[in-house]
């Protein structure tokens, strides 16, 4: 049963995951070489499972946002959300990046 009555989705993808007491779940881009056309870039979106140190635990691949959307809120939209835009002050938010 979901706990959140927000989810992730298309406009806050980006900036938002999904967070236990040791790990987070969230949605990024990934590219690679297509691999029957090497002149093109295949970009799929990776739902990853990381621990509090960033370290990539498990990945799945889509081809698909909306896939990508529907099996990160399925399998973890009882964990809190974090939304970093509107984090600004715990160390997790936008604040806290480099470029500020």
């Amino acid at each position: 049963m979901s706990k959140n009555a927000e989810k992730i989705h298309h406009s806050n993808w980006m900036t938002s995951y999904y967070k236990n007491q040791n790990l987070k779940a969230f949605l990024s881009l990934v590219a690679e070489p297509h691999p029957t056309e090497p002149e093109n870039v295949l970009t799929q979106f990776g739902l990853t499972l990381a621990n509090t140190d960033g370290e990539e635990l498990f990945q799945e691949l889509f081809l698909d946002l909306d896939a990508a959307l529907s099996e990160l809120n399925d399998r973890y939209d009882d964990w809190k959300l974090v939304e970093m835009a509107k984090t600004l002050s715990d160390g997790d938010g936008c604040s806290s990046c480099a470029a500020h």
